[in-house]
């Protein structure tokens, strides 16, 4: 009897410990793929984004801005729920002709372990792709993305100017006008790929627009 109430206890004492005393589930360093702080300390953010805006010219016209963009950097978990961080910017406006560099900071809600709520604010600098362009001020970019795992939809607003500068060579008797600044303000909706899907979507991108200047290239050069 005393050696069957001594297996019994046995075979119930591991079940009867309080899971406040089991080992806690360990965090991670960083992560590549995001996760909350429950999982990770540090995730990295790369992520590829396909964008379409519309806003108005100076003629009054509306335009599409189709663009692209390219995010690089990492975010830090305040714990479960919350997160900040920072990137680096390569957005390309395709009907434009624009390529810029610039950097961009965010606030992440963690609405479960993988899914997710961005608030990211980006300023960027110019770089023409076109000889002369209109010349255009610093752009300033805000937007809104959920995301599940790798996924994501968004929708934000874009603010530049563009300046018109006149050669005096085209004006009468080379006296020009004034410089007009028109202010342009584009809302635009977003889809987003992240971490692996969103760098392989990048490198694709970088080789098609490779190749394309290439036969660009070739095509003048015959």
């Amino acid at each position: 009897m005393r050696l069957a109430v001594a297996l019994l206890s046995c075979l119930l004492l591991p079940s009867a410990v309080p899971a406040q005393d089991r080992p806690p589930v360990s965090v991670r360093p960083e992560c590549w793929t995001p996760h909350s702080g429950a999982s990770c300390v540090w995730v990295w953010i790369s992520e590829t984004q396909g964008t379409l805006g519309v806003y108005k010219r100076r003629d009054g016209v509306a335009q599409t801005n189709p663009g692209m963009r390219y995010d690089l950097g990492l975010l830090r978990n305040l714990g479960t729920t919350h997160g900040v961080g920072g990137s680096l910017v390569v957005r390309w406006a395709i009907t434009r002709e624009i390529i810029d560099v610039g950097v961009s900071a965010r606030y992440r809600y963690w609405i479960g372990d993988d899914m997710m709520l961005d608030v990211i604010g980006t300023i960027a600098p110019i770089m023409p792709v076109t000889p002369s362009p209109p010349k255009t001020g610093l752009p300033l970019a805000l937007e809104e993305v959920f995301t599940y795992k790798f996924i994501g939809i968004g929708v934000g607003l874009e603010y530049w100017t563009e300046t018109t500068t006149w050669n005096p060579w085209q004006c009468t008797d080379r006296i020009c006008p004034p410089d007009e600044t028109h202010r342009i303000v584009s809302p635009f909706a977003a889809v987003k790929l992240g971490s692996t899907l969103g760098t392989a979507a990048a490198l694709l991108t970088a080789i098609g627009a490779g190749i394309g200047a290439l036969v660009l290239l070739a095509t003048f050069a015959s």
